[in-house]
């Protein structure tokens, strides 16, 4: 073959015939090559390969195959523009030649750095700068494997973005709320987690559907429920345990104006909230805004991190929410054994004194919790006096089935107190059970003085005392009234309130004592009173009437008010004291108006009702109403001066209503009565409790 003729075959041609071997390349290949279809060619010579038998033509077709230039393919030269790094620009010296070219990448930049493969030509070098451009060739290896890392990529970026939009329908994210001060166990589904006091957890990808949700504290169920969380995509779902937590929706802004109003959010137990945008954490400090505009931020946070649970029940009952403000401290009894004490309580706020809701409301609780005294104790005063006697059967009932327990016999004895034998036989029999169970030495003590066994009631007292001396503090007044009716004179009751009792238990009742013995020390007496910051003025001016300090005590209350019972009670002691004036008086019964009573105790009511009764207030017949409701009613005829002869009927009170008695008694009497219902207050009562008598 000349020189001419080589001149006219295509590269493919020409390495046939170099290799002297006709049959290296396929005609099928070697027909579409010369049609110019080089990429076809190139794809039917890399199937034919992998067929080929003869070991040295198939090495030699996969070296035709890597040697880009042969697959060269007719191109115009690519545009080549980059705007600070951003555009296309030619990479590599693949496959240098002899002849000066080599094969180059065309890639997409981002900063000047290869980002995409575009595609690969043949080229040379020129020399004023540049690139002769000879046509396409296929990618070289490196390029090619990057750009199916590409391809990869932008698959798993797809069908990601496909399984998102498939959970963001069909499933949500739920956060859990312990806003006990407890750990809880939780679980959603099949997820389980433990959460501590006052702390959040979320569970991811919760199905848009019926869920099983359920917590536990200190081995007790707080919740259990189906929850159908279909809808709450996109939201933010709020599983308040136990309906525990109390929770406020803030908004901070970021520009101009002020954010809108806060927002109170309970009830529960699961919440859903569709404007949320930082759940239990602080948004930034500063966001980005163009002049003049501005953006809202939302916030969820608890208050019942810093408020205890009474006083969260209480912020819900102000915003009329008692529903939600029972199914707080529903979770909370049956979780925090401390809180029982507040049971009667939340009954009366949240209940509006509607007996049978709140006996409906407490059951359950007391069936999980049937070892909670207080919880006892508040089922049984929620019972009407037509319902005690279906109501001792009860307790006769836990006393048969636990005869060991003491708890169980003291339960009994509070409905006992009518049946004089038998509630000191059943009290016996606890203490029998149980020599440590203060409450039953307590209840032995108040059931023998108000028989008028008064040695008896202060041995029982000081027995409660000995085996617990946390008692003492409720115990002291019982202790100190005993020692007076056994005999004792005040400066033996002083003796006993600081001496020998826990300290800082009788610091109130025992300046009170020892303003009554010296009076004349009550400035240095009561400086470390009115010393305390924030101190109430009507606390001071109690101290001044205990020590007959009159003036002393209106300038305190001069202008003040007061957050404690003692804004009704001080100024009334005031008014019955010797030595009161008209203006005393005439404060103490703006105090009282008619048609709107102030709240007040058993004894300050028949107090109250002594002095309305002396004065000829109009609210004589609003304070009768109360006090006939309740243990006093038996005095509101002598009080009233309907009758006389009521020696038997205050000998019967306990000892806490026998003082103020015997004070009303002696405010609406004179002569030799009042002198006699002066002695008895004083004998029963304590000086925190009296008028100032010379």
């Amino acid at each position: 073959m000349n020189a001419e003729e080589q001149d006219d075959l295509t590269l493919l041609e020409r390495v046939i015939a170099d290799s002297g071997d006709p049959e290296l390349i396929p005609s099928s290949v070697l027909t579409a090559y010369r049609a110019g279809r080089v990429k076809a060619a190139r794809a039917l010579l890399f199937k034919h390969n992998k067929t080929e038998r003869n070991p040295a033509r198939k090495a030699r077709q996969e070296e035709i195959l890597r040697a880009l230039r042969y697959w060269v393919r007719p191109a115009n030269a690519p545009t080549m523009y980059t705007l600070n790094g951003v555009g296309t620009m030619l990479y590599g010296n693949y496959q240098p030649g002899e002849d000066g070219l080599h094969v180059a990448t065309l890639w997409f930049t981002l900063v000047f750095i290869p980002f995409f493969p575009i595609s690969g030509y043949l080229v040379a070098k020129a020399e004023e700068g540049g690139y002769y451009f000879f046509g396409k060739t296929p990618l070289p290896p490196f390029a090619r494997v990057w750009r199916s890392l590409w391809a990869t990529g932008a698959l798993l970026l797809v069908i990601m973005s496909l399984y998102g939009a498939f959970m963001a329908t069909t499933h949500t994210d739920v956060i859990a709320w312990n806003g006990f001060d407890v750990p809880i166990e939780v679980h959603v589904g099949d997820e389980q987690g433990t959460i501590a006091p006052h702390d959040d957890m979320t569970f991811r990808d919760v199905p848009a559907e019926a869920v099983n949700i359920g917590a536990t504290a200190n081995g007790v169920t707080i919740e259990e429920l189906e929850y159908d969380f279909a809808g709450t995509s996109g939201d933010t779902v709020l599983w308040n345990v136990g309906s525990r937590g109390v929770h406020e929706k803030l908004w901070v802004r970021y520009g101009p104006g002020d954010p809108p109003d806060g927002e109170l959010i309970s009830g529960g137990p699961v919440i859903v909230l569709d404007d949320i945008d930082y759940p239990f954490r602080e948004a930034p400090d500063q966001k980005s805004v163009q002049e003049g505009s501005y953006i809202d931020n939302s916030m969820l946070s608890s208050l019942d991190v810093d408020m205890p649970s009474i006083n969260l029940m209480m912020l819900l009952i102000g915003e009329e929410r008692p529903d939600d403000a029972l199914a707080m401290m529903s979770s909370e009894f049956l979780v925090n054994d401390e809180s029982h004490e507040y049971a009667w309580f939340v009954s009366r706020m949240a209940l509006a004194d509607d007996p049978d809701a709140a006996k409906a409301w407490l059951r359950p609780i007391l069936d999980a919790r049937s070892d909670s005294i207080e919880l006892h104790r508040t089922w049984q005063e929620l019972h009407s006096p037509a319902e005690q006697a279906a109501l001792l059967e009860e307790y006769r009932a836990r006393v048969a089935a636990a005869p060991d327990s003491a708890d169980a016999h003291y339960l009994l004895a509070r409905l006992l107190d009518a049946r004089d034998d038998e509630t000191i036989a059943v009290l016996d029999k606890a203490i029998a059970a149980d020599p440590t169970h203060s409450r039953s030495w307590g209840s032995l003590g108040w059931n023998k003085g108000i028989r008028g066994d008064y040695a008896g009631a202060l041995a029982a007292y000081n027995k409660q005392v000995e085996v617990d001396p946390d008692a003492y503090e409720a115990a002291q007044p019982e202790i100190l009234r005993l020692v007076g009716l056994t005999g004792g004179s005040l400066q033996d009751q002083l003796a006993v309130a600081n001496n020998g009792m826990p300290e800082g238990l009788t610091s109130w009742l025992g300046t009170h004592l020892e303003l009554a013995a010296r009076p004349s020390r009550a400035d240095k007496i009561i400086e470390g009173w009115a010393g305390e910051d924030d101190v109430d003025p009507f606390l001071i001016a109690d101290l001044y009437v205990t020590a007959g300090r009159l003036d002393s005590a209106r300038g305190q209350m001069e202008g003040a008010e007061s957050d404690m019972g003692m804004g009704v009670s001080t100024p009334i002691r005031l008014a019955l004291s010797d030595g009161a004036t008209d203006a005393d008086r005439a404060r103490a019964a703006a105090l009282l108006p008619a048609d709107d009573l102030p709240p007040m105790s058993e004894d300050q009511l028949v107090v109250a009702l002594g002095f309305a009764h002396a004065n000829g207030l109009d609210c004589v017949d609003a304070l009768k109403a109360q006090v006939e409701t309740g243990d006093l009613a038996g005095l509101v005829p002598a009080i009233t001066g309907q009758a006389d002869g009521v020696d038997d009927a205050i000998g019967g009170l306990g000892l806490r209503f026998q003082a103020a008695g015997a004070a009303a008694l002696a405010a609406v009497t004179s002569g030799a009565d009042r002198a006699k219902w002066r002695a008895h207050a004083r004998k029963t009562g304590t000086p925190d409790e009296l008028p100032f008598w010379r």
